[in-house]
């Protein structure tokens, strides 16, 4: 799932809040240090073509982390990474 940073009210505590960053560190992939569940993501809001205006942020949510949520009935949209590049 994905939502504006604004619409994310993060309630661990930052002791249990680990994060992984890659290459150009632009992208914050934050996981449980106790069990390595990858909760959230922070990354730049790029568009289809890989444009990105350089402030906007989009986060990644895990849903499976959420109350209430039956993955297997949330709408999907597959994206072909490969053919965008």
């Amino acid at each position: 799932m994905y939502c504006e940073p604004g619409l994310l009210h993060v309630t661990v505590q930052p002791a249990d809040d680990g994060v992984y960053r890659w290459h150009t560190r632009q992208v914050a992939h934050h996981f449980c240090v106790h069990c390595g569940c990858a909760t959230f993501s922070d990354s730049p809001a790029f568009e289809p073509d890989g444009k990105w205006d350089g402030t906007t942020r989009r986060i990644g949510v895990n849903a499976r982390l959420l109350d209430n949520f039956d993955a297997a009935l949330a709408p999907v949209a597959v994206i072909d990474g490969k053919h965008l590049w």
